[in-house]
This record gives structure tokens, C-alpha cells and sequence, in this order.
């Protein structure tokens, strides 16, 4: 799978990877997104702010993710335990429902990782619906720490975090 920054012309394919994210969602029960969190403005601020990044398979756009340093308000209650760095924050990972159980969240994560190991960041913060179980697996399968849990609109959310490791330099 191929990871690049996300394009003017990919916003189309991410609203529609998005409709197909929620609709298999609410066909699970679960209520993590609406129509009113994310939007498509939401990504095209992302794209705007160079934070957008995208995977495909075969050339097509299957799945997103945003990179930046924006941690919200509800942050400040966690108790993170790596703290005093600069941390990178994962915000709107979306894999096209079609794309599941290949791997593509976990890749996503991988880049995610290697970003922030690339760019000085010292760890890694983010959050998942606490409804999703899928959702919490991969984090917990990564051996990423759960920090505590923030409340939003569309309810429960478990924060994790991860230390960064720095890259391995290769020597010849």
C-alpha cells in the first residue's frame, strides 16, 4: 500500500470513503460519527493544513488519516504518562469498509509512527470510540498505553499513547 499526502482531487473519494464508514457503522450498532463530525470541511481544512494523508491500493484512495499537533480540550484531563515531549495526535483514521481485515489500520499506524519518528515527535497521542471494539483492539494489539477516557457529543472515547521510537540510523 502506498501513504502520500492527501490532494485536492481526493477529497471527493475521502467523502466517500467517510458515508461508507458510517453507514457500516450504524449497520453495527455503532454511533461514532454523524453528520456533523467529521465533515468534509473538517478534511478540507486537513488538506489545507498539509495534516491529510492518504493510503491506496491500486492507485485508489481506500483510506485517511490526519497527523497534527492539535489536541483537544478534554486532553487536559488524562493523565498522560509521557508528557513533557512534543507529541503527535492521530485524528480521522478512515479504512473503506470493503478494506477490513487487510491490514490497512495497522499500515496507517505504521506510517503514523514513522512520521513521527521522522519529524522529532516523542510520542503519539489518540483516541478511540470506546463503543468500537475493533477500534480499541488494534491499539491494544500495538501495546499502546490507555490513558483515560473523554467524553464528546457522540459519547466515550479512550485515549492511548505511545513513546516514539527514534529512527534506527543505517550504517553501511
Amino acid at each position: 500500500m502506498e501513504i502520500r499526502a492527501a490532494r485536492r482531487t481526493d477529497l471527493a473519494r475521502i467523502a466517500a470513503i467517510l458515508e461508507a464508514c458510517r453507514t457500516h457503522l450504524i449497520s453495527q450498532g455503532i454511533h461514532q460519527w454523524d453528520d456533523q463530525y467529521p465533515t468534509r470541511v473538517d478534511f478540507e481544512d486537513d488538506l489545507a493544513s498539509g495534516t491529510l494523508f492518504v493510503g491506496l491500493r491500486d492507485r485508489s484512495v481506500i483510506s485517511t488519516i490526519v497527523l497534527n499537533e492539535h489536541q483537544e480540550d478534554e486532553y487536559r484531563e488524562i493523565s498522560w504518562e509521557y508528557s513533557g515531549g512534543r507529541p503527535l495526535i492521530v485524528h480521522r483514521l478512515l479504512v473503506h469498509p470493503h478494506q477490513h481485515r487487510r491490514g490497512v489500520a495497522s499500515q496507517m499506524i505504521d506510517f503514523a509512527e514513522r512520521y513521527a519518528a521522522k519529524n522529532g515527535y516523542t510520542e503519539i497521542r489518540l483516541e478511540a470510540f470506546a463503543g468500537y471494539p475493533a477500534s480499541l483492539a488494534l491499539y491494544d494489539a500495538r501495546k499502546y498505553r490507555r490513558a483515560g477516557i473523554v467524553q464528546y457529543r457522540m459519547g466515550c472515547f479512550q485515549c492511548f499513547e505511545q513513546r516514539v521510537s527514534p529512527p534506527v540510523p543505517f550504517h553501511l
